[in-house]
């Protein structure tokens, strides 16, 4: 369980597995000191010890990739929350519990070509790196253009609305 954190002790391992839910957990497997076997564990039950000594790495970001994908949601929730309450954290998911709890969401919804058609905002940030050249999509007619003076500076961009 201190494979992230070494220096950790007994006392902050316990207090953070049953701040998961997996006090139990651990108590039935014998302790901190048991021989663990993952085989021997459902997917679950792997998934919320990983996420107990993720949890007890110093690093100041989250980053939580299908990390609660075996848990229940009342798990899935204690989880998110401990992690948000630690710092910053990045949940990618398809569960929509998680999006419901996020402050901020983003949507990946597409290939290049399509959302330079179709998003505006992705195409004015395409604009942006790529110099204003990319074309208006047929929705909104919007096009990313050089600012007049800014010529000598293709990354700075703003959008104009195409007649």
């Amino acid at each position: 369980m201190r494979y992230l954190n070494p220096e950790a002790s007994g006392r902050q391992l316990l207090a953070e597995a049953d701040l998961f839910g997996a006090g139990t957990l651990l108590a039935h497997l014998g302790g901190l000191r048991a021989d663990l076997r993952p085989g021997e564990l459902s997917a679950g039950q792997r998934q919320l010890l990983t996420l107990v000594r993720a949890y007890l790495a110093p690093a100041p970001v989250a980053v939580l990739d299908e990390a609660t994908s075996h848990l229940d949601p009342a798990a899935e929730e204690r989880v998110e929350h401990a992690f948000a309450a630690r710092g910053a954290l990045v949940v990618i998911a398809h569960r929509v519990s998680s999006a419901m709890r996020a402050a901020r969401v983003l949507v990946l919804d597409g290939d290049h070509h399509t959302l330079q058609t179709t998003c505006p905002l992705y195409r004015d940030l395409t604009g942006c790196w790529l110099g204003a050249s990319v074309p208006a999509g047929p929705a909104d007619r919007v096009a990313p253009a050089v600012r007049a003076g800014l010529r000598d500076d293709p990354g700075q961009a703003v959008v104009h609305r195409a007649g």
